[in-house]
């Protein structure tokens, strides 16, 4: 299955997402440092404030899907095409198409941005980097802080070692990248201030 992101006219500016629209969040990043290509975040109070969606989920499916990220659009919205107001020099960005693994998760709890019911699409890519995603399994139930959706594309954790968790039997979040230096503890008590702030 093939899909590419919009479909605009032949001229129109192009923007890459770079692999994760979470990826152009590092340079809002203030005081919380970055590892390789991705924001970090020094406590769950800030990763939920960086966090478009934060949800607990149950995934139902997974599919592979190749991802053009690389969005052409002619919009003038700024939201929709970062390039807009930008001189068009003709050069139209070529397509760079990205194996990525898509999950559908039904949200079982949402703390920002989703509700209970909501079925929320995430993107992880389906490749070897240096910074490898976390692969979810069919039927878990996860702790996931999101990226804002970007026109139809899936939705992206915000990064690969602080934004995903197991959620237990218990009532517990258990990270899915342990080992990381950046991994961060996040508790019940945690979402519960996130949700009251939203």
């Amino acid at each position: 299955m093939s899909r590419t992101a919009g479909t605009r006219r032949r001229g129109a500016p192009a923007v890459a997402l770079v692999g994760a629209v979470a990826v152009g969040l590092s340079a809002c990043s203030t005081g919380s440092g970055a590892v390789a290509d991705y924001p970090a975040w020094g406590s769950a109070a800030e990763l939920g404030a960086a966090a478009d969606t934060i949800i607990v989920g149950t995934v139902l499916d997974q599919r592979a899907e190749d991802i053009d990220i690389v969005i052409h659009s002619d919009s003038d919205d700024p939201e929709l095409n970062p390039s807009a107001g930008l001189p068009d020099d003709g050069d139209q960005a070529p397509s760079d198409v990205v194996p990525f693994i898509v999950y559908r998760i039904e949200v079982t709890e949402g703390f920002a941005g989703a509700v209970a019911g909501d079925v929320v699409e995430v993107m992880v890519r389906d490749q070897a980097t240096s910074e490898p995603e976390p692969r979810l399994e069919v039927g878990g139930h996860y702790l996931l802080f999101l990226s804002e959706a970007y026109l139809d594309l899936p939705r992206n954790m915000l990064n690969p070692d602080q934004a995903a968790y197991r959620a237990e039997p218990d009532g517990t979040y258990r990270s899915l990248t342990p080992e990381s230096t950046i991994a961060l503890e996040v508790t019940r008590a945690d979402l519960e201030l996130l949700r009251t702030a939203g």
